[in-house]
């Protein structure tokens, strides 16, 4: 008799986590396709918003892997826990139904929060961004130049970007003209961003590989900051300290990423009291990249 209850315990537990693996599995994929029809909305709108969206989405991607992860660890606890201490059985499958229920709340937390985001910029975007070029090969826009007193010439800062935006708008400019003008000026930093990471791979490495190129033309504008946050490794962070101290041209390059990304994340700081945007651009590529920059060169330890 003692065997059959266990076996018929064994059952229905192995049913419960079958069960909950499958409403896991569905919670995810409908949160996922719901974030990524916000993400078509926002394209379909503009191309403006398409980086943060996608940031967001690697970041809904890397929960849901953590709580599958948690799920399967939890799932073997249970089966070893059920084979050695039967009557452990019942405490087992309370804590499998806890930690399922806390991946699912993180997910639905975070989930929650890009839709949240994705209204207010909704509300902020009232007419629809032109559409963005899409005649390839091109190069990254340089920024906008202003005069200097005494004919020297440089390039615009964030804060000076919104400032003339501010100015054009006049009397007439609104919250929402202020942040078509906010948005409009961080993509226009990150392309700056995105084009500085070539001379740095560059400086790194004497001849970029030919595909690379091919894919930057044809539209692909991250492709050097990625390539340059992949090959991240000690020994990486070793010779980017080394150029950084040796290398005048180099050490211009690097300060001139960082300072552009600082500005950058001040500014969103400024108008996004929750720092959602903040933590967008801190984990995109191009946030990644800030990072390793700043932690090689002593800027950020």
């Amino acid at each position: 008799a003692t065997t059959e209850k266990l076996t018929a315990a064994t059952g229905t537990l192995s049913r419960d986590v079958i069960q909950a693996t499958e409403e896991m599995s569905g919670k995810v994929g409908a949160k996922t396709e719901e974030l990524r029809a916000l993400v078509e909305r926002a394209a379909a709108d503009g191309d403006h918003a398409t980086d943060r969206f996608n940031a967001a989405m690697i970041g809904l991607g890397g929960t849901a892997r953590e709580a599958g992860r948690a799920l399967h660890e939890a799932t073997d606890e249970l089966a070893s826990r059920m084979s050695e201490l039967p009557s452990e059985a019942a405490e087992s499958a309370n804590a499998l139904k806890d930690v399922l229920e806390e991946q699912i709340s993180a997910l639905a937390a975070i989930a929650e929060i890009v839709v949240r985001h994705a209204r207010t910029l909704d509300r902020s975007s009232p007419q629809p961004y032109p559409a963005v070029e899409r005649s390839f090969p091109r190069t990254a826009a340089p920024l906008p130049e202003i005069q200097r007193a005494g004919g020297e010439r440089r390039r615009w800062g964030m804060s000076e970007l919104l400032a003339a935006a501010e100015r054009r708008g006049g009397n007439h400019g609104t919250s929402e003209g202020g942040d078509g003008d906010f948005q409009r000026a961080s993509l226009h930093v990150i392309e700056t961003l995105q084009a500085l990471a070539i001379d740095l791979d560059r400086a790194l490495e004497q001849s970029p590989p030919p595909e690379l190129w091919q894919r930057y033309q044809a539209g692909e504008r991250n492709v050097f900051t990625r390539r340059l946050y992949n090959l991240a490794g000690r020994e990486l962070y070793d010779r980017i300290a080394q150029k950084y101290h040796k290398d005048g041209e180099f050490r211009g390059h690097v300060d001139r990423f960082l300072g552009s990304f600082e500005e950058l994340l001040g500014a969103a700081t400024a108008r996004d009291r929750d720092n959602i945007l903040v933590d967008t651009y801190l984990t995109s590529d191009t946030g990644k990249v800030y990072l390793m920059l700043g932690q090689a060169t002593g800027k950020l330890s």
